[in-house]
């Protein structure tokens, strides 16, 4: 026999006799006074149910169901905006509201209400409490439900805090601001005036300290500067009486966002050299040591990249003088053979040395001269950034004459650099993609570099070359071609014992890596020789001059 309730979800149930496959009968037999209900919203849904019986000083009924009145209000708890109240106070902004209700064993009460100590600075609506203004203090809001159970907690109204979400970079060289705009996917010039939104604030912070804004000229003053290996990134926090704005920004020395901003990089300050002395110098005339972004992709058409580099403030000659000897550098010391280089000063004196993130953007159809982009790059990190049918234009110091596509598009040189404890700093390329246009190499070319000197890291570089060797590429001077290096030693075996890395490097080109020519001019007055090949373990021609002692090299 098989026992059931009378009633089933409020649904009376007859007895029935069910025959078993024996041939044997069953008999349901239903127990009278007793309820059965598949789930607890059956019980709400039973307008039969009768629990009048239950004595209401010990029972309390909830959705239908009695409950014993002290476990239920041992249970309950009061909840905002749907969530368990964990903290002591609740601070409400202004102009901010939260929803209060009560949950307990049998789920959230349906008939909260509330009610303040002090309502002076609130607008209560039913269970939504909204901060109209604020509080000198907390008040006590008490919470009734169930009909005549109540709980109680703090509230203290206090400023809006508004986050910005809307990202941010300062370009701390110009002042500007630039904001991301989530549809085209760049960063667009906007006014600090558009920022404030037309809002008036007692104070505007950065870390603490004041900033100050002039309304006539749009000027702000007070910005930090940019570190040189990474973003800034900083809070500057708008003050009123009832807000607080929050708005995180980025800082970079320099934001990028179209081809003439890219005459930063031109050396602008001439250095006086004579060949393979230097003669006379200025130390940090040119030390670009920051963190420079690209904002968007930029078309270089129209644009040309020439640097100012010799006594006479004109463009011939080049780089050549500045970078390649490296006096201002590197000098070398001791046995040619021991490899031994020792930084001159510390720091580098000029050139390159912090950090060019572009972000993912790429730099199109852009013309240097035959220094090119960066000049020299020293302990720097260029990263995130694609070169697109980007070539060189110079002038040749053996012939005078100009030629197409001659030394490195990204620069004259680049090495590793030390900071002022000794201590090696590694240059590097990460997420680099660099595209040549199809054209003539007449003259030492490569489309990164004329030289790679020592540690400079290459991680994720992908170069396609589409120049072609002339037969023009022989003869006096230097002579050197390459698809990452027209005259180098620091891609070679020399490289290699001072740590450098390549990961992921891909070179689509006919041309070898580095084919390093000879340097056939005099130095110190001794004869033809070749300087800075190394190649197999052995320093060609070079260790048994003494006076080449003098020399200098990246």
């Amino acid at each position: 026999t098989y026992y059931d309730a009378k009633y089933i979800d409020g649904v009376e149930q007859a007895n029935v006799t069910i025959p078993c496959i024996t041939g044997a009968y069953n008999i349901t037999q239903q127990v009278t006074g007793i309820r059965r209900y598949t789930d607890m919203s059956k019980v709400a849904q039973d307008t039969s149910l009768d629990v009048t019986a239950f004595s209401s000083d010990m029972w309390t009924v909830v959705d239908g169901l009695p409950y014993m009145t002290t476990m239920l209000t041992s249970k309950d708890k009061v909840t905002i905006n749907g969530e368990v109240l964990t903290d002591d106070v609740v601070e409400l902004g202004v102009g901010s509201s939260l929803t209060v209700g009560v949950t307990g064993v049998a789920g959230a009460y349906g008939d909260v209400t509330i009610s303040a100590t002090d309502s002076s600075n609130l607008s209560i609506n039913g269970n939504v409490i909204t901060a109209t203004g604020i509080s000198s203090s907390t008040v006590t809001i008490t919470v009734t439900y169930n009909g005549s159970f109540t709980k109680t907690f703090k509230l203290q109204t206090v400023k809006a805090i508004v986050n910005v979400a809307e990202e941010y970079i300062y370009s701390s060289s110009t002042g500007e601001f630039f904001k991301y705009n989530t549809v085209s996917g760049v960063y667009d010039l906007v006014s600090f005036a558009s920022i404030l939104g037309g809002e008036t604030f007692d104070s505007i912070t950065i870390d603490g300290n004041s900033l100050v804004y002039d309304a006539q000229t749009g000027t702000l003053t007070g910005m930090p500067s940019a570190s040189a290996n990474e973003f800034a990134v900083k809070q500057i926090v708008f003050d009123s009486e009832t807000v607080q704005k929050i708005l995180t920004v980025k800082i970079a020395e320099l934001v990028i966002d179209e081809a003439t901003d890219l005459a930063a990089f031109k050396f602008q300050q001439p250095i006086v050299l004579n060949y393979d002395k230097v003669t006379s110098y200025t130390e940090g005339d040119f030390l670009m040591d920051g963190y420079y972004v690209l904002a968007n992709n930029i078309d270089a058409t129209g644009y040309y990249h020439d640097h100012m580099t010799n006594a006479t403030g004109t463009t011939s000659f080049g780089l050549r003088n500045w970078g390649y000897d490296a006096g201002l550098y590197f000098e070398y010391q001791g046995d040619l053979s021991s490899k031994n280089y020792a930084h001159k000063s510390g720091v580098p004196l000029w050139g390159v040395t912090g950090t060019f993130d572009g972000q993912g953007y790429t730099i199109s159809n852009l013309t240097t001269d035959f220094n090119g982009l960066f000049g020299i790059v020293q302990g720097a990190t260029i990263k995130n950034v694609a070169f697109d049918n980007c070539g060189t234009r110079g002038v040749s110091q053996v012939s005078s004459t100009e030629h197409e596509n001659a030394y490195g598009f990204l620069g004259f040189s680049i090495s590793r650099a030390k900071d002022t404890s000794g201590n090696v700093i590694k240059a590097k390329l990460e997420n680099v993609f660099v595209n040549t246009p199809e054209a003539e190499v007449d003259y030492a070319y490569s489309p990164m570099f004329f030289a790679v000197g020592a540690e400079v890291d290459f991680i994720n570089v992908v170069v396609v070359d589409n120049t072609t060797l002339a037969d023009t590429v022989t003869g006096t001077g230097y002579q050197g071609y390459g698809s990452l290096a027209a005259n180098s030693i620091g891609i070679l075996d020399w490289c290699n014992s001072l740590g450098a890395t390549r990961t992921n490097v891909i070179v689509v080109s006919d041309k070898a890596l580095s084919v390093v020519a000879n340097y056939n001019q005099k130095i110190n007055n001794v004869g033809s020789a070749q300087v800075g090949v190394y190649a197999q373990g052995t320093w060609n021609d070079m260790s048994t001059h003494t006076a080449i002692r003098d020399a200098k090299f990246i």
